[in-house]
C-alpha cells in the first residue's frame, strides 16, 4: 500500500467516526452541517499533506564551479546551484553535487556551467543531457600528460603531453635519482615527447619540469612508471671471429640479467663458445633473440638456415651485424632474409651519437636538432655505407644527423634486422657504459621475443578523487605501498570506484601476485594539469544532447492553500458543534 493510499484511508476513517459521533440528537440544520463538513476536511488535510502536482517547466539549470566569478541573476525557470568549489555567498543554493542539484530541480532540460568544470563526482550525473559551458582560459602549464604502460626492466618508455600558455617552453625529464635524463623544446602547439629508460623493476616516479625562455621552472608534475621483473631471456651471440665488439655485448647482457649463450670460431674448424649454443628447433624456441655477423650466417648449414628462420617465423628475433665487406656468398644469404645490401665494399662514415644517448635507436625521422642542450657530449663512431636496395624497409637507428644505420622487417611473428655499427664498444673502453648498455638494450628490446604483461597500470588518479578501476581480478583492496591505507573495493562487472585518500602508489593482488598498480597524485588546488584537465573533461561533455524526461517533470504544488483551507473548515467545524443554542424559557437543553 503507497503512503497516499495509507493516508487517505486514514482520514476517511477519522471522517467516519466524527459522523458517527453525531448520531445524538441536534437541531437538522447543525447536524447536516457537521455530516459535510467532516469528510471536506478530510479531503483538505489530505491535499495539504499531499498537494496536487504543479506542472513542470523546462528550465536551465545554472552551475557554479571553481572559480565562477560571474553569478547569474536567477529566476524560477533558471535556477542557479553551487558545487562545494564555487566561491559564492550564502544566497545561492549550496548542493553537495550535481546529482542532488538534480533531484532538486526535477524540471531541468539542460545545463549551464560556469567556473573550473565539472569534478569527476558530477560528471555522470549529466547523462547526455544539453550541457553549455562557460570554460575559463587555459592555466599555464602542462595541460595533457601521457603515461607509459607497463614495461619490462630496463625497456625504454615515452613520455608526451602538452603545454599551455608558455612561449618556448621547454621540458626536462628527471630520474628518480634527480639526474637530467631527457630534454624536448616545445613546438608551436604545445606538444612535446621525449624517452626514458626503466632501471630495475618497480614502481619509480620520474618527474616532468616545464621551464619558459628564460629558464625558470614554472610547473612540474610526476610521470609513474611500473617496470615489471620479466622472466629471464634467452639471447645467442654467434660470431664468425672473435672480436671486441663481442667481448663487451656478451658482458652487457650478463650485467642486464640475460642468459647468454656464444660460440665464435676462431679458425681451422674450432669454436669457442658458453652454454648450449646449438641451432636446433628445441634450441630457438627456448631462445628470445639471436645476433650473429654475416660470417656465422654464411657458416650456417642449410637444415640450421631454415630452422633459424622456422623460429624467426614463430616469434624468435634475428639481428645480423654486417662486421666488414659482403662477398657475393654474404649477400646472397642476406637476400635470402629480406635484406638485399648494397654499397661501396668496406667504405665506412662516421656515425655520431646523441649527446643524451636517448635517441640513438629511435626511428624517429624529424629534426631533432636543439631539442638536446648538450650537457653530455656527443660520441663519435663508425658504420659501414651500406643501405637496403629496399627503401622502404623501417628504420630502426639513425645518428645524430638523422643518417639510418640499422633497419628492420617483420617476418611471420617475429623480427629480422640488420645493422651496421662497427664499433660501439668503444663506448664501454672511454668510460660511456651507461650509453653503450643503453644503445644496446633499445635496439634488442625491439627484437626479442615478446612475452605479454599482464599487470593492469590505471591511470593516475588524484588525492581524494573518484576514479574507477577495471581488470581487478580476485582482488578485494587496494593497498597502499608506503603506508598501511587500504581502500576497499567494491566491484560491480569487474570494475571498482575508489576515493583514494593519500598520494603515491597504490597496488592490487589476484591470486597472491602483482596483479595492478595506481598512482594517486598529491591533490593541489593550483596544480595546472588538474585544472586543465577538468576543463577539457567538461569540455567533452558539452554538446546538444536532450533531457532524459520527453516532458518537463511535474512539480509539487504549493502547500500553504490547502492548509489555509483546512484550518476555515476545521474551525467552521468546530465552531457548529460547540455553539449553544438559546432555549426558550422553562426549557432545558437535552441530556447528553
Amino acid at each position: 500500500m503507497t503512503a497516499n493510499l495509507l493516508l487517505m484511508a486514514v482520514l476517511a476513517a477519522a471522517a467516519l467516526v466524527g459522523m458517527w459521533r453525531l448520531r445524538h440528537t441536534r437541531p437538522a440544520w447543525r447536524s447536516a452541517l457537521l455530516l459535510a463538513l467532516q469528510p471536506l476536511c478530510a479531503v483538505l488535510l489530505y491535499f495539504a499533506l499531499m498537494p496536487p502536482p504543479a506542472p513542470g517547466t523546462a528550465g536551465t539549470l545554472v552551475v557554479l564551479t571553481a572559480d565562477s566569478r560571474v553569478v547569474p541573476s536567477t529566476d524560477a525557470a533558471n535556477p542557479v546551484v553551487a558545487l562545494p568549489e564555487a566561491p559564492v555567498s550564502e544566497k545561492i543554493e549550496r548542493v553537495p553535487d550535481l546529482a542532488t542539484a538534480l533531484r532538486r530541480h526535477p524540471g531541468t532540460r539542460a545545463l549551464r556551467v560556469i567556473g573550473a568544470g565539472l569534478e569527476p563526482r558530477d560528471r555522470d550525473a549529466v547523462a547526455g543531457m544539453a550541457l553549455a559551458f562557460d570554460a575559463l582560459p587555459e592555466t599555464p602549464g602542462l595541460a595533457e600528460l601521457s603515461e607509459p604502460a607497463p614495461m619490462a626492466a630496463g625497456a625504454r618508455f615515452r613520455v608526451s603531453g602538452r603545454v599551455a600558455g608558455i612561449a618556448d617552453a621547454r621540458v626536462w625529464l628527471i630520474d628518480p635519482a634527480g639526474e637530467r635524463v631527457g630534454v624536448a623544446q616545445v613546438g608551436r602547439e604545445g606538444r612535446f615527447w621525449l624517452e626514458g629508460s626503466s632501471r630495475g623493476a618497480g614502481a619509480v616516479e620520474f618527474e616532468l619540469r616545464v621551464l619558459d625562455a628564460a629558464g625558470q621552472q614554472r610547473d612540474s608534475a610526476v610521470v609513474p612508471v611500473l617496470a615489471i621483473e620479466p622472466p629471464t631471456q634467452q639471447v645467442l651471440f654467434l660470431g664468425g671471429a672473435a672480436q671486441p665488439e663481442w667481448k663487451y655485448l656478451r658482458r652487457w647482457a650478463s650485467d642486464a640479467g640475460l642468459d647468454a649463450r656464444t660460440r665464435f670460431a676462431v679458425g681451422g674448424g674450432v669454436a669457442l663458445g658458453q652454454g648450449d649454443a646449438r641451432l636446433d628447433r628445441v634450441s630457438l624456441d627456448k631462445s628470445d633473440l639471436v645476433v650473429m655477423d654475416e660470417r656465422a650466417l654464411v657458416a650456417l648449414g642449410s637444415a640450421q638456415r631454415a630452422a633459424l628462420v622456422d623460429a624467426v617465423e614463430r616469434g624468435l628475433g634475428l639481428l645480423i651485424r654486417i662486421s666488414g665487406p659482403l662477398d657475393g656468398a654474404q649477400q646472397k644469404a642476406l637476400a635470402a632474409l629480406g635484406l638485399s645490401m648494397r654499397g661501396a665494399p668496406g667504405a665506412a662514415a662516421p656515425l655520431l651519437l646523441e649527446g643524451f644517448g636517448m635517441d640513438a635507436w629511435s626511428g624517429a625521422s624529424q629534426d631533432r636538432a636543439g631539442t638536446h642542450d648538450g650537457a653530455v657530449p656527443a660520441r663519435a663512431l663508425e658504420r659501414l655505407t651500406w643501405q637496403p636496395a629496399d627503401a622502404d624497409l623501417p628504420v630502426l637507428a639513425r645518428d645524430r644527423s638523422g643518417q639510418p644505420y640499422a633497419w628492420w622487417r617483420p617476418r611471420g611473428a617475429g623480427r629480422i634486422a640488420i645493422t651496421t655499427l662497427l664499433d660501439s664498444y668503444r663506448l664501454v673502453l672511454e668510460g660511456d657504459s651507461p650509453r653503450h648498455a643503453a644503445l644496446w638494450s633499445e635496439a634488442l628490446s625491439t627484437l626479442m621475443r615478446p612475452h605479454p604483461i599482464d599487470t593492469v597500470l590505471a591511470s593516475s588518479a588524484w588525492q581524494g578523487e573518484r576514479t574507477t578501476l577495471c581488470g581487478l581480478g580476485s582482488a578485494t583492496r587496494l593497498q597502499a605501498t608506503e603506508s598501511d591505507t587500504t581502500e576497499p573495493l567494491l566491484k560491480q562487472s569487474g570494475c571498482a570506484a575508489v576515493w583514494p585518500r593519500v598520494s603515491g602508489w597504490y597496488r592490487w593482488n589476484s591470486d597472491d601476485r602483482l596483479h595492478g598498480a595506481l598512482y594517486v597524485r598529491a591533490w593541489s588546488e593550483r596544480s595546472p594539469l588538474h585544472r586543465n584537465a577538468t576543463r577539457s573533461a567538461t569540455l567533452e561533455l558539452v554538446g546538444s544532447g536532450t533531457s532524459r524526461l520527453s516532458s518537463p517533470a511535474p512539480q509539487p504544488g504549493k502547500r500553504w492553500p490547502w492548509w489555509l483551507a483546512f484550518v476555515v473548515c476545521a474551525g467552521l467545524s468546530w465552531w457548529t458543534e460547540r455553539r449553544r443554542v438559546p432555549h426558550p424559557p422553562g426549557s432545558h437543553a437535552p441530556s447528553a
